[in-house]
């Protein structure tokens, strides 16, 4: 474990030192949730509820959703398939270190740096959209400990599907179109365009046989306090489910990757 806090020491400092870029990629992150929020302001304007919805509680849905957005997002297969492709994973592979653990590691400390834009984002924002308002919804303590310990697992397994996709590096000449697909099927079936339950009945339940509307809808909801105690409950269970499965998933891919790979360049 020491070696790994020390990567991740290195890595928070590595992050510091861009932090242009750290305030980039945020940026990008967070506009889309914006964009939304001036969306549903205009269509709003012609109607006092759209679905279960109001405005104030529709604003509240996408500040938690660009929240917890923000701490769950992580991008390791972008620099995987780079590394793969220049040679430059031989200088990680040859370290005592496991390449997974590292790249997740590096993650962690990429968000921890992010929640000094996040929190002033998200006043910030609050205030543009709410004002002197008083939303109905209230947070409570076993709301929000559901939502920090179930964002806790969604980061994780949000990492094993990205990575994943990175892995797929070792037998693909160019992954982009995957990683675009795959970004594609979270704005949808994650939460990220709109809420799940304004979507069609059919896109619902396609959406609850896979994983994606555990990382960001779920959790969303659960703070929002649209989550009976036994909802949560199973909601923590498929959790681990989906996690349990990516990581053999990955653990396996991985060791088949390496077999194949041929280090060129580098």
């Amino acid at each position: 474990m020491r070696k790994y806090l020390a990567f991740f020491k290195i890595s928070l400092k590595k992050s510091l030192e861009y932090r242009g870029r750290l305030l980039v990629w945020f940026f990008w992150e967070t506009w889309p949730a914006i964009i939304m929020l001036f969306f549903w302001t205009a269509a709003f304007k012609t109607r006092n509820n759209i679905g279960t919805y109001d405005y104030y509680s529709l604003v509240i849905y996408y500040l938690v959703v660009m929240f917890s957005r923000n701490l769950v997002l992580t991008f390791p297969e972008v620099t995987f398939q780079q590394e793969v492709y220049r040679g430059e994973i031989n200088t990680y592979l040859l370290r005592p270190a496991n390449l997974i653990n590292l790249k997740l590691f590096y993650s962690l400390a990429y968000k921890l740096l992010k929640l000094l834009y996040l929190i002033p984002a998200l006043i910030i924002s609050y205030f543009l959209f709410i004002g002197d308002q008083k939303p109905t919804i209230s947070f409570n303590l076993s709301n929000s400990i559901f939502f920090l310990l179930s964002c806790g697992i969604s980061f994780y397994l949000y990492f094993l599907i990205k990575i994943l996709v990175g892995i797929t590096s070792f037998w693909f000449t160019e992954i982009e179109w995957l990683i675009d697909v795959v970004m594609l099927i979270f704005w949808f079936f994650g939460g990220l365009l709109l809420p799940l339950d304004l979507l069609p009945r059919f896109m619902q339940t396609f959406a609850s046989f896979l994983p994606f509307k555990y990382i960001f809808y779920i959790p969303s909801q659960g703070l929002l306090g649209k989550l009976s105690l036994n909802q949560m409950c199973i909601s923590f269970v498929m959790q681990l489910f989906w996690l349990m499965l990516f990581f053999i998933l990955v653990k396996k891919i991985y060791k088949a990757g390496l077999k194949v790979y041929s280090a060129f360049g580098g």
